[in-house]
């Protein structure tokens, strides 16, 4: 067993001097820790873990989300675009908030969506 970031692992695979572990929460929470090491003599020696936060996949949909429905708002709505920005990133988690673009950019993209419904109509 290694206990990775507080997570519990077991040995998915050994290729030759390195074992593989991958996450016991692989299963039934879909979580994608992984790590490896090496044996130098009779100690283990840790090489690379690479750590899957379903917290921050979480926010990452989040923010997939707001962003498509700043751009529905932007084609829909008559108001200005920083009170669409100022809206939606109020409607969203304070986490998410941390992943959202910048205001700047929130701004563009409505004014983009805005353009391109200009030209085809």
């Amino acid at each position: 067993m290694l206990i990775v970031d507080g997570y519990l692992h077991s040995i998915e695979k050994i290729i030759k001097d390195r074992n593989y572990w991958c996450c016991r929460l692989k299963y039934g929470h879909k979580f994608k820790g992984r790590g490896t090491t090496t044996h130098q003599g009779e100690e283990e020696i840790f090489l690379k873990s690479t750590v899957y936060d379903p917290a921050s996949a979480a926010s990452e949909v989040e923010r997939s989300q707001t962003c498509e429905k700043l751009k529905e708002c932007a084609g829909i709505c008559g108001d200005t675009p920083a009170l669409l920005a100022d809206d939606v990133v109020a409607s969203t988690s304070v986490q998410s908030t941390l992943t959202l673009p910048t205001r700047w950019s929130m701004l563009q993209q409505v004014n983009r969506v805005r353009r391109k419904n200009l030209l085809t109509q």
